[in-house]
């Protein structure tokens, strides 16, 4: 009755077209083909229609028309490419007599307001006039939209229990879910466990219902899309552990069909996580019992060991702990060749640094060599040797995880006793490396000699530890001489040293190399050229400040190897030693400071002193010039020459002009800048302009000064060099490089200088005290102001012909490394 009625009414819709207008024109003028083929098509309850003539114009019945959606009834009886689009290939492949059929042919469909995926199987045949002429094409539509997507969403659901399989962890699972897409009916999920500290708090209402909800939410393109939210049920019954949301297809409408697989997809998901969750607890109780029986193993192994610290005693404990655990096992224990090679099959290293405690495990498996029997070896110790634990069970098997972990934990407890016992012997070495540093240090508290230091060093190495004996060697430019000798009873070697090493002695010079504490053990020792009857050398190299360099040697004839103690006293007694001698160099530069500060201080009372003096002749004159009104008048030549007066003034001015560019130097601003000594002395050679003079100007070093004050200091002294009265044809200018400073050599042909002359040529004093100055100008007293406002000095060397005067400067480590950039070649003549 329902199908009587969508007839007719479609018939209404036929009858009430006014066909004239159409290309078909008037239904009674219709081909009897046409019209016989369209009482078939209306008659049928599958979607049927006609294609008819070339133009393909379409007509159609009740069924086909639900396809259409809101093209009908627009379409009916126009070309059919306007409506419902048609491949032309098919159609004319049909015009031409062929029948054609599509199983399962997509046909995107909008018929409930939104572009639906849809699957027909559709069977296109001709429509033949009564001359067998192919006039039209009769379509016939077979929806199967709900097989296909039924037979996809199976393959779906298959694939996803297969992926599934593979994840052993709820990690693992959250992760698998926020990869993708699970196919066209899942295009993104993802999984929210309640437990993470991610999970989306406005979730947790939707849970309490614990029923499907429609989700909006975003997709991993961050565009928000229809989803559902499916609760999922955790391992325990009644709880809710999480959610999962799961976009949907927004070409397929959400039916029962829709609906059942998307819980069916969530239902495995659930499965799976319960699986997860039963397995993390099968393994948490599995690891929870190994770690327990770890834990016993590893209490009774320190309980029976307690403060012991011998490796035979530590292991015989561990082969007790283990013979307890296994009474059916045999227990050995023997040497090892080296416990903590970590590189054998099977080993497992069980300890950190070369220097810690040692401690492997291996387990042997049944093997060609083990067909009644399961071995485990157990190798700890110290370098270099150790001891060999074995267990040997009767029975061919494996090892099972509780058996590893029991001997894993015995293993650990003998790595900690042995680094206790190691922590120990190294707090015990280190507290007798410290008394021998005390010892030396008390020692040469009262001596800054290098040789009675390198007794006293001897004597505390002799004292302290095992060795036969101990000796100091200086290098000089020819060979090694020894300044201290302890012990040594060799005749041949007492020849040798009395004698003097060569340089190229090797164990001397690779300390040296090295810079640092060197011990030379075994082959090392008896493979060197020189003959000698020790097995163990030990040698501290020694750098002092201006002085040679020096090696602090010590040596074993009955011990073959240091141990940790003998290196530990070496080093202290080396580092005491070492801080003795630069202690002693610094009490020097102390010394010299304070003795040009006397200097100072002394040349200024004489300054004072001779001020005082020159200043009473002109005084009384000009107080009586004062108190009668003329001149000398009254005064007698006795009590008063004017011509004395005259040459007392006449020096009281230049003194009084030199004090004057004293005391400017006394209150300039010193600046610290990097000063090229080389640019310095070019640039004051070439404004002396000195004719006829030679030049040889060596590598000067980069120091750290004023420039403008070490510049005009350097304009003085040469003014000094090329006064004409000296009569100088050749300069040479060259430093020496030393531990705290730097001196510069200036040395000409010129006049001598005598002792007096020498040492009084940086006085201020200089122009008042002699009658003959040394030079024309001011005098060079500013020079070694200058000098010593750096922290410097200067000072003349007596000659008989010719003068050398030496700058000193201080040396500075910051610049030592820029030196090599400025410095020269080597000597050039200018």
């Amino acid at each position: 009755m329902t199908h009587d009625r969508a007839r007719s009414s479609f018939l209404l819709d036929w009858n009430g077209l006014d066909w004239s207008r159409t290309t078909l024109g008037a239904r009674p003028d219709w081909p009897a083909t046409l019209q016989s083929t369209a009482d078939l098509a209306l008659g049928c309850t599958f979607p049927m229609a006609i294609l008819w003539g070339e133009a393909h114009l379409l007509l159609y019945n009740g069924a086909f028309s639900a396809l259409l959606g809101a093209r009908h009834p627009g379409g009916l009886g126009e070309p059919v490419a306007v409506t419902w689009p048609v491949d032309e290939a098919v159609t004319r492949r049909v015009w031409q007599g062929e029948s054609l059929t599509f199983d399962n042919h997509p046909c995107p469909l909008t018929r409930r307001g939104y572009p639906e995926e849809a699957y027909f199987t559709l069977s296109y045949s001709p429509v033949r006039d009564a001359r067998g002429d192919a006039c039209g094409v009769l379509v016939t539509a077979l929806e199967t939209t709900a097989q296909v997507l039924a037979v996809r969403r199976a393959q779906t659901l298959r694939r996803h229990a297969e992926a599934l399989g593979e994840v052993q962890t709820a990690a693992a699972l959250v992760s698998l879910t926020g990869t993708g897409s699970a196919g066209a009916d899942v295009p993104w999920l993802r999984l929210h466990l309640t437990p993470d500290a991610e999970f989306p708090e406005e979730m947790r209402d939707a849970l309490n219902g614990a029923q499907p909800v429609p989700w909006p939410c975003e997709d991993p393109t961050g565009q928000r899309r229809p989803a559902l939210l499916v609760p999922v049920a955790g391992l325990v019954r009644g709880e809710t552990r999480g959610a999962v949301v799961l976009g949907l297809n927004e070409r397929v409408p959400l039916d029962d069909a829709y609906r059942s697989f998307l819980l069916h997809f969530a239902q495995q998901l659930q499965a799976t996580l319960v699986r997860v969750q039963s397995n993390e607890h099968l393994a948490l109780h599995q690891s929870l019992e190994l770690e327990r029986g770890a834990l016993q193993a590893f209490m009774e192994f320190m309980e029976a060991v307690g403060d012991a610290a011998d490796l035979d005693t530590l292991t015989r404990h561990a082969a007790g702990v283990v013979q307890a655990r296994y009474p059916q096992a045999t227990v050995r224990v023997g040497p090892a060749a080296h416990p903590g090679h970590a590189d054998q099959p099977g080993r497992t290293a069980l300890s950190g640094g070369e220097d810690a405690a040692e401690v492997s495990v291996r387990l042997s498996e049944p093997g060609e060599l083990l067909k009644e029997a399961r071995a485990a070896q157990l190798a700890c110790g110290t370098r270099p040797d150790g001891v060999l634990l074995t267990v040997t069970l009767p029975g061919a098997g494996s090892w099972t995880d509780r058996d590893r972990t029991v001997f894993q934990a015995i293993g650990r407890g003998l790595h900690l006793a042995l680094s206790r016992a190691q922590t120990v012997q190294r707090l015990t070495q280190d507290r007798e490396a410290l008394s021998a540093f005390m010892q030396f240090t008390e020692l040469a508290a009262d001596s800054s000699d290098v040789r009675t230091l390198a007794a006293r060093a001897a004597g505390v190495l002799r004292a302290t530890l095992p060795v036969s004996s101990a000796a100091y060697l200086e290098q000089t430019s020819s060979a090694w001489i020894a300044r201290v000798v302890s012990g040594v009873t060799d005749a041949p070697l007492v020849n040798l040293i009395a004698q003097g090493l060569p340089l190229s002695e090797p164990t001397l010079g690779l300390a040296v190399a090295r810079r640092e504490a060197t011990f030379l053990e075994g082959e090392a020792v008896t493979g060197q050229a020189l003959p000698h009857p020790y097995r163990a050398v030990a040698l501290y190299p020694l750098f002092p400040p201006d002085a040679p360099v020096g090696v602090l040697g010590m040596g074993s004839v009955d011990r073959a190897h240091w141990s940790d103690r003998d290196r530990a006293v070496f080093q202290a007694v080396g580092k005491s030693f070492r801080l003795a001698l630069t202690r002693a160099a610094y009490l020097e530069q102390i010394g010299v400071q304070r003795e040009r500060l006397a200097d100072l201080n002394a040349e200024l009372g004489q300054v004072i002193a001779q001020a005082a003096r020159t200043l009473e002749g002109p005084a009384r004159f000009l107080g009586h010039w004062l108190t009668n009104g003329g001149g000398g008048e009254g005064m007698s030549a006795e009590t008063f020459d004017p011509l004395t007066v005259q040459d007392e003034v006449s020096r009281l001015t230049g003194a009084a002009r030199d004090l004057k560019r004293l005391a400017a130097l006394d209150t300039h601003d010193l600046q610290h800048e990097l000063i090229s000594l080389r640019d310095v002395f070019s640039a004051a050679q070439e404004r002396s302009a000195a004719a006829g003079v030679t030049w040889q100007v060596g590598p000067l070093p980069i120091v750290r000064g004023d420039a403008a004050l070490l510049t005009q200091a350097v304009e003085v002294l040469l003014g000094f060099t090329l006064s004409p009265t000296r009569g100088v044809q050749f300069v040479r200018v060259h430093s020496l490089d030393l531990d705290h400073e730097v001196r510069i050599v200036i040395e000409d042909d010129g006049l001598g200088l005598s002792s007096e002359e020498a040492s009084t040529l940086f006085d201020l004093t200089v122009r008042s005290a002699q009658r003959v100055p040394l030079m024309d100008g001011g005098s060079l007293g500013p020079v070694r102001r200058v000098l010593a406002r750096q922290g410097g000095w200067a000072w003349a060397e007596a000659r008989l012909s010719g003068a050398t005067v030496v700058l000193v400067l201080p040396k500075q480590e910051d610049v030592h490394a820029m030196e090599a950039l400025f410095m020269d070649g080597g000597n050039e003549l200018l």
